[in-house]
């Protein structure tokens, strides 16, 4: 899932619902989505440092 998706994805959802359920998902949903993005780009930097070669 792209961000323009997940962006399209907050604003129908604060459409339905406002205030507090909006500032519930906005910060429970996208910290971990960009902890999760981050977390998978590390990895894949991990795994080509070690597929490059060991010491």
């Amino acid at each position: 899932m792209g961000m323009g998706s997940l962006m399209q994805l907050v604003s129908k959802y604060s459409m339905k619902q406002q205030n507090i359920p909006f500032l519930l998902f906005e910060y429970a949903v996208i910290p971990s989505y960009l902890l999760a993005t981050i977390l998978a780009t590390l990895s894949q930097q991990d795994n080509s440092i070690s597929q490059s070669g060991h010491f």
